[in-house]
């Protein structure tokens, strides 16, 4: 069994869709009342898009090892492709329950509520969630623009500079992090974190962010002249800021 489990998972890590439906068919037929085979049947058809046949590979998977709670996180990932979110919401949250560690339960169920622009929910998953993984990249961005999206920009500041100091060579870190500056009123603090979100990728945004965050303040070019040229060499045919 366990070599045949080892060979199957190898294919799936290839995305070799045709051996694995040979191979989990063999499976199923030597073993067919281990979980395993129907969970694989279930990814399968999950990639294909047959989504109303992985639900039944996978339903049947939990039925005969109701423990697995990768099944059930497979199960609710498959309700959200049906849209059945309330379906998936309650499963996660099942499974949350039996494993309050589970990484994967905590991603999901936050990508629900952070796509459904639920905020307060997000940070609440996600609180939880960081408290596993503290420097979980993904987690603390996702906190972070829920932060600005709920207009708490104390706590969005506090989150990016975290995320600036784990990915310091990540734009939108910075540019999250000037965005929080500015609606806090730190004028110098946006410039600086503008700029160096240009140094690292120029982009219009970026551009147009350091240039009225630099207008909105009571600076002066000697009072920033780094982040300044950073700003002028970063545009073509257009008026630089002057002194």
């Amino acid at each position: 069994m366990e070599k045949q489990r080892k060979e199957i998972v190898k294919f799936l890590k290839a995305n070799d869709i045709n051996k694995l439906i040979i191979l989990s068919d063999k499976y199923i037929e030597s073993f067919p009342d281990d979980y395993f085979g129907w969970n694989i049947l279930g990814l399968i058809n999950e990639k294909k898009e047959n989504f109303n046949e992985a639900l039944n590979y996978y339903t049947k998977a939990e039925k005969l090892n109701n423990d697995q709670l990768n099944v059930k996180i497979n199960i609710s990932r498959v309700f959200l492709r049906l849209s059945e979110i309330d379906n998936a919401i309650n499963i996660l949250g099942d499974v949350l329950l039996l494993d309050k560690k589970n990484i994967h339960a905590y991603d999901l169920l936050s990508q629900i509520y952070y796509v459904q622009k639920n905020y307060k929910q997000t940070i609440k998953v996600l609180s939880k969630a960081i408290e596993v993984e503290k420097n979980n990249t993904s987690f603390l961005i996702r906190i972070g623009t829920s932060y600005l999206a709920l207009k708490q920009f104390d706590k969005a500041k506090s989150c990016f500079e975290t995320l600036t100091s784990l990915q310091p060579d990540i734009s939108s870190n910075h540019y999250y992090l000037g965005g929080a500056n500015y609606n806090l009123g730190r004028m110098k603090d946006a410039v600086k974190s503008y700029a160096k979100s240009l140094e690292i990728e120029s982009d219009a945004i970026s551009l147009f962010a350091l240039n009225q965050s630099f207008k909105d303040s009571n600076l002066k070019y000697e009072d920033l002249k780094s982040e300044i040229d950073i700003f002028n060499s970063s545009i073509q045919d257009t008026v630089i800021i002057e002194n």
